[in-house]
């Protein structure tokens, strides 16, 4: 199990970390990571400075060119927008399986 769990933590942070370069961090207010092993999905929870349709829209496009072909055959993977007080990136949602990154 705990290599299961190391591979989950490894998932977790390299896919927020490419999010991150490819995304940009200058145009992300917040990020959060959370992977499902027993669904082998991971969902990447993003708060945008701009809260544009253009600007979403830069961001799927990036998702889709560069991170979701990284991953194919291996996980899942979700997309999904939010503003940035959401209960989502509240720390008490959070698991062994999930990383927040901190945007400043």
């Amino acid at each position: 199990m705990t290599d299961k769990l190391s591979e989950s933590e490894a998932l977790v942070t390299t896919l927020g970390e490419l999010c991150v370069d490819y995304f940009g961090k200058e145009n992300l207010q917040k990020l959060f990571v959370e992977y499902t092993p027993a669904l082998e999905q991971a969902v990447i929870y993003v708060a945008l400075w701009e809260q544009s349709n253009e600007a979403m829209e830069k961001i799927f496009q990036k998702y889709i060119d560069e991170i979701v072909p990284l991953y194919i055959g291996e996980t899942m993977l979700d997309l999904r927008f939010f503003v940035a007080d959401s209960p989502v990136f509240a720390a008490s949602n959070h698991s062994s399986k999930s990383k927040t990154y901190a945007m400043a």
